[in-house]
């Protein structure tokens, strides 16, 4: 027997059949705590009142002989790859006591626990896949709620979700346990930094310099693979003494979970993480190839490139490097991180071409892109969630601006055009025709197909006017919500320009300005005065803005000839359209 089995006999408990998950319901799945371990784990917290840092080190069976916390984790062999590795202390001290958060500070006590994210209550289904998947993996400790008051050095995070993909948060998500919140006093900002260890991933640049150095010495056989680390942060134990900081609630279930390893959402994770991985980078990198009859040029040590958990192994086909390769990154991955290390499903094949770091490379045309479905399930994202506090979708316009700053940051820094296709195109087309104009447009009508058909009239020049000169009618004032309003109360005028080319905002025949809190050059102020002039004036609303009386105005000419008289300017830098 398990020294938690003994500990449960004591007082009279024992562990019963997990409870099963998931279940069919209305031929959807439902998944479910394992009620039965929480409810046995709670019991035995109450009637020993143990705190629970000893209760964690009985789960983990640390001991004074043995406190590794996972017991998965070993000290890799004395070799000279390993003495050699810069990080080597610090995994050694985690692989023999787990992460040792240090606290600026010490913490507030939480009259209660802060309310979830709506991303968690939306995703409740998959929040409990998750928490169950951990439960079962000894990631999470799942405990009723009411002990939150008789157990010490607790404090609560709220949970979030993020979709996977394009599958429905009511599906399928990602769960993050938002440690930064609140703000200002959250585990993350009360984190001591850990400046010992320096995280340096090899991003696209790297890979794309690897691809051309690897093609050029050895043309035509430049092959690439990627290889996964299951799990990631889960393999690296939280301290006993520290788990209680990392704990979460969902009220409304009657759950208390904390977690155990190194969260997705804390400040250090990545720090932590990059300790093992940079190890196996680094044993692995010290590797080549032992077949005997290898050829010299392909005899030289791996090269490793390293993403966070993703390994992108780029090699030429000689002799036995490439399988060798492979079998070397697997054996670096079961050292540093145990047996269950290797994700099998995210180990590729050698081939000419892939998806490394979500982009799509192309060796024998040296070409790199983006998938389309990335750019698309981004445009589709900013269409229903925005990126702001509110959760307020994106409008047409600011989706194709966000879209073209992803070209311009790629295109500068990465080193390559993600590009756009035509599927995109049409994607983007059904955006616009379903998105909310911020003024909202008029409904068709005759007088306005009577100005379309009319828009290539010209301007008032001379004495004679054009319909296409700016009327004193298609002057319009509008308050701050969009509502047509009075002079006096306006925050924005819309400006009737038949036959303007801009097509802001979808808008063909008008262009809104707001209020610019100049006391002088302000539109809206300055088509508050053509308003006071034309009634000076007697002016009609058919006729245009700036008449001086019926039949005659300023016309764009004289408006031209004295802007160049005021700066002193040549009268032909001005272009002679409607004033």
């Amino acid at each position: 027997m398990t020294g938690l089995h003994v500990a449960l006999a004591q007082v009279g408990l024992s562990l019963p059949k997990p409870t099963v998950s998931p279940t069919i319901a209305g031929g959807q799945q439902k998944y479910w705590i394992d009620s039965g371990k929480q409810r046995v784990f709670s019991a035995f917290l109450r009637k020993t009142r143990m705190q629970l840092p000893e209760f964690v080190r009985i789960l983990r069976e640390e001991t004074t002989h043995d406190s590794r916390p996972n017991k998965a984790l070993e000290i890799p062999p004395d070799t000279p790859a390993w003495s050699s590795y810069r990080y080597r202390p610090e995994w050694e001290a985690i692989i023999r006591h787990g992460v040792q958060p240090k606290w600026k500070s010490s913490f507030q006590a939480q009259s209660k626990p802060p309310k979830n994210h709506a991303s968690a209550q939306l995703a409740i289904n998959a929040l409990i896949k998750q928490i169950r998947k951990g439960q079962d993996a000894g990631q999470y400790l799942v405990l009723d709620i009411e002990l939150l008051p008789m157990l010490d050095n607790i404090s609560c995070s709220p949970f979030g979700a993020v979709q996977k993909g394009s599958v429905p948060l009511s599906q399928d998500a990602r769960v993050i346990h938002d440690l930064s919140s609140p703000e200002g006093s959250s585990v993350s900002d009360n984190t001591v930094d850990d400046e010992r260890v320096v995280v340096t991933y090899d991003g696209p640049h790297d890979l794309a310099k690897r691809v051309l150095e690897v093609e050029k010495e050895f043309p035509g056989i430049a092959k690439l693979m990627s290889g996964d680390v299951a799990g990631v942060f889960h393999h690296l134990a939280i301290h006993a003494d520290h788990v209680g900081r990392f704990a979460g609630t969902i009220p409304e279930l009657g759950l208390l979970i904390i977690d155990l390893c190194c969260p997705f959402g804390w400040t250090l994770s990545p720090q932590h993480y990059w300790t093992g991985g940079a190890a196996i980078s680094h044993l692995y990198a010290a590797s080549s190839p032992k077949w005997p009859l290898q050829p010299l040029d392909g005899a030289h040590a791996f090269d490793a490139k390293t993403w966070c958990d993703d390994h992108n192994l780029i090699e030429p086909g000689i002799g036995s490097r490439l399988p060798e390769t492979n079998l070397a990154l697997r054996r670096a991955m079961t050292t540093i991180l145990g047996p269950e290390a290797v994700n099998e499903e995210k180990f590729t094949a050698w081939e000419r071409g892939g998806k490394m770091l979500g982009l799509m490379w192309d060796i024998p045309s040296l070409t790199l892109s983006m998938p389309s479905e990335k750019l698309g399930a981004f445009a589709v994202y900013l269409w229903k969630f925005g990126m702001n506090k509110t959760g307020t979708g994106n409008t047409y316009s600011t989706i194709c601006s966000k879209l073209c700053a992803v070209r311009w940051y790629h295109r500068n820094n990465a080193g390559y055009d993600p590009g756009v296709n035509a599927s995109h195109a049409i994607l983007l087309r059904g955006i616009r025709r379903f998105t909310s104009p911020v003024a909202k447009q008029y409904p068709l009508s005759v007088h306005l197909l009577h100005m379309i058909y009319r828009r290539s009239e010209y301007l008032y020049i001379g004495r004679q006017h054009h319909a296409y000169a700016l009327k004193l009618r298609d002057i319009l004032f509008y308050d701050g919500l969009g509502h047509q309003c009075k002079p006096r109360k306006a925050q924005r005028v819309g400006i009737t320009l038949m036959g303007a080319k801009n097509n802001q905002y979808g808008r063909e025949e008008a262009r809104y300005h707001d209020k610019s809190g100049d006391k002088i050059i302000c539109p809206v102020s300055a088509a508050r005065w053509i308003i006071k002039g034309a009634k000076a004036f007697g002016t009609a609303p058919e006729q245009p803005a700036l008449s001086t009386g019926f039949g005659s105005g300023i016309s764009a000419k004289y408006m031209s000839t004295v802007r160049a008289e005021i700066i002193a300017a040549p009268e032909k830098w001005f272009s002679r359209t409607a004033t």
